[in-house]
């Protein structure tokens, strides 16, 4: 018999998530029934997206419910299979979840990816979600123009240094938002930012004379990993027909409920300035998703967009890898190996 071990998800935070939230468990896999599969994951990834999953809230993705097994993407390959849509040996990414063993039947988000690409875990990093977040929500929705300015909140997370790559390319002046001088001057060499400044220890007002320091011609566009004081800072240096793309809300994990986020508005803003802000959920573009990977895919392959990894191995300590993600310590994608 397969044993299966699992993190489970055993009761909703209040206030800032904490590693006690979730606990490890072992149980045996059942015989497959027809139609169903078994996928052992490789690597499961630590996503900003799954904070929101935790909280009794209206969401755009489904909420875990205590004594679940706590949600996750991950890549893996099929051991066995009676279902005809997937065969033995099989590799696939999709919502498998925090566990060494998916059950996986017709209902699974279950996606086919190349064999040949090396290592696996680029699917969940800017081969997956994370790089079509990237693409899409820079090209879509800051539509990007060679000499504008761009400010990238979470700078060295995997989507941020991604998008701030892509804008590069694309002729801008890139500016990212750190916690900390070491990785303000990591981010800064590895994905060649023009300049990037520290959110810890200011207040809003000094964090937007920080910006403002380093953005003299104003920003045009803000690719917006966090919501919260650190984006409530750009609001007076916005140039006129700004475009911003909120992709994020980590700034918000220590709420107990993202309702009550406070602040000064920015309605008067949006309106003077005549700002397009619109919020991006990569779900919306899940059919165009080969465009985005293909792109990306050949820049990887080139050489041309540095890619970082933070992994921790094992399934015990995806608990810590959670967490290691939510607090900002990982430099690149956090991921956990099996």
């Amino acid at each position: 018999m397969v044993i299966n071990r699992f993190v489970r998800l055993d009761r909703q935070p209040v206030g800032a998530p904490s590693a006690e939230l979730f606990s490890l468990h072992s149980e045996g896999m059942p015989e497959l029934a027809k139609g169903q599969y078994l996928i052992k994951n490789q690597y499961i990834a630590m996503d900003p997206a799954l904070v929101g999953r935790l909280r009794a809230e209206n969401n755009y993705a489904d909420q875990v419910e205590p004594g679940s097994v706590m949600h996750a993407y991950c890549v893996g390959r099929v051991m066995a299979s009676r279902n005809e849509r997937f065969e033995l040996g099989q590799m696939l990414y999709g919502q498998f979840d925090m566990q060494q063993y998916k059950l996986a039947d017709d209902t699974t988000l279950s996606i086919p990816v190349d064999d040949g690409v090396d290592p696996s875990s680029l699917y969940l990093g800017v081969l997956g979600t994370t790089g079509a977040t990237a693409y899409f929500a820079l090209q879509e929705l800051c539509e990007p123009k060679a000499g504008e300015c761009i400010v990238v909140s979470s700078a060295a997370s995997s989507v941020g240094a991604t998008a701030g790559q892509l804008a590069k390319r694309a002729g801008c002046r890139t500016v990212g938002i750190v916690s900390s001088q070491a990785k303000a001057d990591h981010v800064k060499s590895a994905y060649g930012y023009d300049d990037v400044v520290c959110y810890r220890g200011k207040t809003v007002q000094e964090l937007s004379e920080a910006l403002s320091a380093v953005c003299p011609s104003g920003i045009d566009m803000y690719f917006d990993n966090t919501s919260g004081d650190i984006s409530e800072a750009l609001l007076d240096l916005y140039n006129d027909h700004a475009r911003i793309a909120v992709v994020g809300r980590m700034g918000l994990s220590h709420l107990e409920n993202t309702c009550q986020d406070s602040g000064r508005r920015d309605n008067s803003v949006i309106l003077s300035k005549r700002i397009k802000k619109q919020g991006f959920v990569v779900l919306d573009y899940l059919h165009r998703m080969s465009e985005a990977l293909s792109c990306l895919k050949e820049l990887v392959q080139a050489g041309e967009l540095t890619v970082e990894e933070d992994i921790m191995e094992g399934i015990d300590n995806a608990p810590k890898a959670f967490m290691r993600m939510i607090k900002g310590e990982n430099l690149g994608k956090q991921l956990v190996k099996i």
